[in-house]
């Protein structure tokens, strides 16, 4: 199976521009980019900080804009949106008893799990214990079932403080429930910190991707401010086979040239081999 991870589009209303870049012709570009290039994903999913200040406008811009995919699209929920906003013009989206946008999805290669680690007025992630019944509910539903989460707040640490005081608040208890379904859970997806990562949790693999828009700067020694930098954005191109998950960072507004050397691996290599 081939998805599409694409995260923190951070859009404004009417695409007015943020930190000087357009959310709104960036999204438009990684929409044309995935029509052409990858027609034949099953599905797109967006984790989150769809909006930059959760207004209904900027989601209304935002569904506008998504009609031009040709591939499904799931929505996840960020700490810069909006729920009460989002359900205003994303009506047909599901959410669960306790009104979390959260929803389950079964495809071909597994269980998706989509989870809500939004908390109205704090840029950190939450994930009680309410929403924590609905993850144990739908991995025990899920059976032997592989299952694939996909959140927006990076899971566990990664040791860049500023965004790590930001992270899981309820992280403990999150890292328990996976720690107890392990052997069930292939991946799990996430965003929020505008990086590109890899990294595992509890031996399950984990994965984020940069913005749409501007991305952190990585700055290890750094402990209290962000530091941004108009980088250029990217979106995942994901495997999904029974040997496991590649995930491809695309860097879908690059517009330099290309060189092209052979048309079969064994011209190829050899031109390689005198290019160096």
């Amino acid at each position: 199976m081939k998805i599409i991870h694409l995260t923190d589009i951070h859009m404004t209303p009417m695409g007015e521009e943020l930190h000087g870049l357009p959310p709104l012709s960036r999204l438009q570009s990684a929409i044309d980019s995935i029509n052409r290039l990858h027609a034949d994903a099953e599905l797109c999913v967006i984790t989150g900080d769809l909006t930059d200040r959760g207004e209904q406008q900027a989601y209304e811009t935002l569904s506008d804009t998504l009609d031009r995919l040709t591939i499904p699209y799931r929505l996840l929920l960020g700490n810069h949106d909006d729920r009460c906003n989002f359900r205003k013009v994303f009506t047909g989206t599901p959410t669960d008893e306790n009104g979390y946008v959260q929803q389950a999805e079964s495809t071909r290669v597994g269980r998706f799990l989509y989870l809500d680690t939004m908390q109205q007025g704090t840029h950190a992630g939450h994930y009680g214990p309410d929403r924590q019944g609905w993850l144990r509910a739908q991995l025990e539903d899920a059976g032997e079932e592989p299952v694939y989460l996909f959140m927006h707040h990076h899971p566990a640490p990664i040791h860049h403080h500023p965004l790590d005081d930001i992270g899981l608040v309820h992280g403990q208890a999150f890292h328990r429930i996976v720690a107890e379904h392990r052997d069930r859970i292939r991946h799990i997806f996430f965003g929020h910190c505008h990086l590109t990562l890899s990294g595992s949790l509890y031996g399950v693999p984990v994965s984020g991707m940069r913005s749409l828009l501007h991305q952190t700067w990585l700055d290890l020694s750094e402990n209290r401010s962000f530091a941004f930098a108009p980088l250029p954005p990217t979106y995942g191109v994901v495997f999904i086979t029974d040997l496991g998950v590649t995930v491809h960072s695309f860097d879908f507004a690059y517009g330099g040239p290309i060189e092209r050397h052979g048309d079969n691996p064994e011209e190829a290599t050899q031109a390689a081999a005198g290019a160096t």
